[in-house]
């Protein structure tokens, strides 16, 4: 049974030799990588997991209390206390370097260039491209010292920044507390209710610019049935855009929002909560499509993916992603909100198909024997797939009783066996036949049991037309003679001898 979200396990951290005690000291700031810490007796080490060649993870000999990798880069920023370091993996140098005054409490990848961090009274960028050091973006606000800080994001123009909190130790009834501050003023910090929130630039119907978006989530701190409210507010004008018109519901009371990110490919909001469940709503509407538990066990990590969906890791190591099974989604929606399954076609339906990614080139296994020639050539050689010919018909031959012998009959309905489709056409010619005459004169050819039944078939079927071919001329010529001599006119005979 296909369901509107799938859900996959792409790889296990155990499987990488990481404690359990260790596994949420892992950090994933993208789909690209993962970056674990792992100890090995007396020493620690760092593991790097590249996505995209999960087989051949990357160990690194450092010690420090966290790490977080570039989003794309293989440049990891390692933390030790109060020391921050930005280092080139590859090349294996020293980029930057920093000390800070104040205890370090949250830091993460902002974007390409800039690392975000908070201590416990300010809030600071640094940017990797240049010397300078980090900058002094705003003060935090006094409210949010009893939370402990979990995020912290900006608008893609660098106005906008967020502070997000988590609910503090004990508390379940919390609606959340973050901190919303403008760069373009210089002042402007104001509080919101909300534990987790994003920035996008989208382009509604009947706009012909895109507008800056702040997307967050609450959690109703009164409501007996633990609701939640997703709110989208247009930070151009500072008014609310829209709210989701029905509230969706936390199934557990400990239970609060993580992560939200929109995804504007799809046109499509992820909100996933600490208990591992993912709810889906339209950007447009803020109306919730869909929701499902993808985790049975609490998430520490999760970051949205170029697939369309989100990448999450648990507490157990597990790492799964979730991602949209369109066609499913469609009828569901159907079902349950007709009135947004037009547009959502349109949308989706204008995306086009990216290509899929080349799979990670892993290193050949030593070969020990030789190879074997292949008794058919390979398929990657033509255009298209070959299709079998169809068998030409070949017309019985009719018996005569006074025929000197009777020729060898083959039944129509195994004529099929003796008729040979044509040769195939292969892209280049040349090339085949030089790859063919190299693999000939350097491997040495071990037929296989099924080639040699072949080769004796196809011996069996050329006796078997050769003598055909013979019986139907001896048949050919005895049938002229006779035809032959029944139009030769009889003569009377002279002097006792025939004469024609």
């Amino acid at each position: 049974m296909s369901f509107p979200l799938k859900v996959k396990e792409l790889l296990q951290l155990s499987d990488y030799g990481v404690q359990k005690d260790l596994i949420q000291d892992s950090t994933m700031q993208s789909d690209n990588f993962i970056v674990c810490r792992v100890k090995t007796g007396n020493s620690s080490q760092v593991t790097i997991i590249d996505m995209a060649d999960p087989l051949n993870p990357e160990s690194k000999p450092i010690s420090v209390g966290s790490v977080i990798m570039h989003p794309s880069q293989r440049i990891i920023a390692c933390r030790n206390a109060s020391v921050l370091g930005i280092f080139d993996v590859e090349k294996e140098i020293k980029l930057k370097e920093h000390r800070s005054n104040a205890k370090i409490v949250f830091w993460k990848w902002l974007d390409e260039e800039t690392i975000g961090f908070c201590t416990l009274s300010n809030a600071f960028t640094w940017s990797l491209n240049d010397n300078s050091q980090p900058v002094k973006m705003f003060k935090l606000l006094e409210s949010l010292a009893p939370h402990a800080i979990v995020n912290y994001e900006k608008s893609d123009d660098r106005i906008w920044h967020a502070i997000m909190t988590g609910p503090r130790p004990n508390v379940t009834k919390e609606v959340g507390i973050m901190q919303l501050y403008n760069a373009a003023s210089g002042y402007i910090s104001q509080q919101l209710d909300g534990f987790a929130a994003c920035f996008c630039k989208y382009t509604f119907k009947g706009q012909s610019s895109p507008t800056t978006l702040l997307v967050h989530c609450t959690k109703s701190k009164t409501n007996p049935h633990n609701k939640g409210k997703l709110c989208v507010k247009d930070m151009n004008s500072g008014s609310i855009q829209n709210i989701a018109e029905e509230p969706f519901i936390f199934e557990f009371e400990d239970d609060f929002p993580t992560f939200v990110q929109a995804n504007l490919t799809f046109g499509v909001i992820y909100l996933a909560s600490k208990k591992g469940i993912v709810h889906l709503f339209d950007i447009e509407s803020s109306m919730r499509l869909y929701s499902i538990r993808f985790s049975q066990i609490p998430l520490f990590a999760v970051t949205s993916s170029e697939n369309g969906g989100i990448i999450g890791i648990n507490e157990s190591g597990q790492v799964l992603s979730v991602t949209i099974n369109h066609g499913t989604m469609l009828k569901y929606i159907g079902k349950t909100k007709p009135t947004l399954v037009s547009m959502l076609y349109t949308r989706w339906s204008a995306i086009p198909k990216s290509p899929k990614k080349p799979l990670p080139r892993k290193k050949p296994p030593r070969v020990t024997q030789r190879p074997v020639v292949p008794s058919a050539p390979s398929l990657a050689l033509y255009d298209e797939p070959p299709v079998t010919a169809a068998a030409p018909v070949i017309p019985t031959a009719p018996v005569f009783p006074s025929a000197p012998r009777a020729p060898l009959m083959i039944p129509p309905s195994q004529i099929h066996l003796y008729a040979m489709p044509p040769p195939y056409s292969p892209r280049d010619e040349t090339a085949t036949v030089d790859l063919l005459g190299i693999l000939i004169r350097s491997v040495q050819v071990v037929p296989t049991d099924s080639e040699r039944r072949a080769i004796a078939a196809e011996r069996e079927r050329d006796e078997l037309a050769r003598r055909y071919a013979e019986l139907e001329a001896k048949y050919r010529q005895a049938m002229t003679l006779n035809e032959r001599r029944s139009q030769t006119p009889a003569v009377e005979p002279q002097n006792g001898l025939y004469r024609l």
